[in-house]
């Protein structure tokens, strides 16, 4: 009902924080998503446009059943998940870290070669359909994560990650103060306010002002 309130409202998609841990999670939000397309309908929108991603960490186990399509290849219960699996490889490749699968600390220092980036993405793009590839929720940074311009602060790193998250299939996620290279390590660094003054003074901000303007072209 509180879902159906905020579709009323004008939302027009959820994110649902961990929906795994739910008993019968997939029974619970095949329904859910049913309700939602009844609502929107009746309220005379295109059910079509609806977008749910679920908080999933990882791609494996009974993940990639969240985003199994009906029999039409329509979404069943999510569109996409968010794909950290993607970040994580090619902060792998790119920080001089390795993280933990799953998260977002440091198992070692270190780095992966092109190949296995190669091969990891590969292998992410095949754990579900070319159609949900294509909506999967690419985010290289959130409320969960350190932001991105902390862990690569070699600029020309931080511009190849986004060259990557914006060509990639899949939706590019921008969390907010990152087209401004904002900083931020773990929480609560990384919930920090909008950078506002950065913004209203890009001129005095050389390299946010390079950072953003990439993020431009990328958007176009």
């Amino acid at each position: 009902d509180a879902a159906k309130k905020l579709i009323r409202l004008g939302v027009d998609g959820f994110r649902l924080d961990v929906p795994d841990l739910l008993e019968d999670a997939h029974t619970f939000w095949q329904e859910f998503r049913h309700e939602m397309k009844n609502e929107i309908e009746l309220l005379g929108r295109n059910p079509d446009e609806l977008y749910i991603v679920g908080e999933m960490w990882t791609l494996n186990g009974i993940n990639p059943g969240f985003v199994c399509p009906a029999p039409d290849g329509k979404p069943l219960r999510f569109d996409a998940l968010m794909n950290y699996p993607v970040r994580e490889n090619i902060l792998n490749f790119f920080s001089g870290e390795i993280l933990n699968k799953g998260a977002d600390s440091v198992c070692r220092r270190g780095e992966i070669s092109a190949e296995e980036l190669d091969k990891n993405i590969h292998e992410n793009l095949s754990g579900v359909s070319w159609g949900t590839s294509q909506s999967q929720f690419n985010v290289f940074a959130s409320h969960d994560t350190r932001r991105l311009r902390t862990i690569l602060k070699d600029d020309r790193k931080l511009k190849a990650a986004l060259m990557m998250q914006f060509t990639l299939p899949g939706a590019p996620v921008i969390y907010y103060g990152e087209e401004l290279g904002m900083q931020g390590g773990a929480d609560p660094a990384n919930r920090a306010p909008m950078r506002w003054d950065i913004y209203e003074n890009l001129l005095s901000h050389k390299q946010e002002a390079e950072i953003f303007n990439l993020y431009k072209k990328l958007i176009d």
